[in-house]
């Protein structure tokens, strides 16, 4: 089963499933997989590619392992860490900076990396919540990380150099938002925030 999935290119997808594999896909030319990448040992639960450079992807997976890929190197996984008890759930690039990146763990904990040290920037988490983090945006300065459980109501809004919470999202106008929410993403010019629930519904927020 495919679990998550990405654009490099219009040409190109890459496809992470609960077999533990990670797939790259030529769209254009063959409509099959090209390489199968079968580092993670359980279960990929979530990707990202750098929007500044296609080739580099973060993924995260079941066996409590972030792992950063460059499709272009002969051994193109360049590095695991923060292997712990907990499993991975999203993964985030911090935009235009290939050296920071959040995670969120199914503890509902996201700590926020530095991938040359390998050193926690930042730890962001609500006392009392053990949901899975579902889904994770940041803000086009990225001084906010905006943050989803698929068990939750609530986006949930964290600022980046404070390390605290900043606020959170919890209703449509006047209504609550109705289910769970499985993803969350920003549009190009930063303005526009939509959601994705488990019973499908859809809300965008400016």
């Amino acid at each position: 089963m495919i679990t998550c999935c990405s654009f490099l290119s219009t040409e190109f997808m890459i496809t992470g499933s609960d077999d533990s594999t990670l797939l790259l896909w030529d769209l254009e030319q063959t409509g099959r997989n090209l390489v199968k990448y079968s580092d993670h040992t359980f279960e990929v639960q979530c990707l990202d590619v750098f929007n500044r450079d296609s080739n580099v992807i973060a993924s995260g997976g079941n066996d409590a392992t972030v792992r950063i890929w460059d499709i272009r190197m002969k051994q193109p996984c360049l590095r695991v860490f923060d292997k712990s008890q907990t499993g991975i759930s999203s993964v985030r690039f911090m935009p235009n900076n290939v050296n920071t990146l959040a995670m969120g763990r199914d503890d509902s904990t996201i700590n926020l990396i530095d991938l040359r040290t390998l050193g926690k920037i930042g730890t962001y988490r609500e006392k009392g919540n053990i949901d899975s983090i579902s889904s994770m945006q940041f803000s086009k300065s990225a001084r906010l990380l905006f943050s989803c459980s698929a068990n939750s109501q609530k986006i949930k809004i964290w600022d980046t150099l404070t390390m605290e919470k900043a606020g959170e999202i919890k209703d449509i106008g006047t209504e609550p938002i109705p289910d769970g929410i499985k993803s969350i993403s920003l549009s190009q010019t930063g303005e526009y925030l939509v959601s994705g629930g488990k019973q499908g519904t859809i809300a965008i927020w400016n």
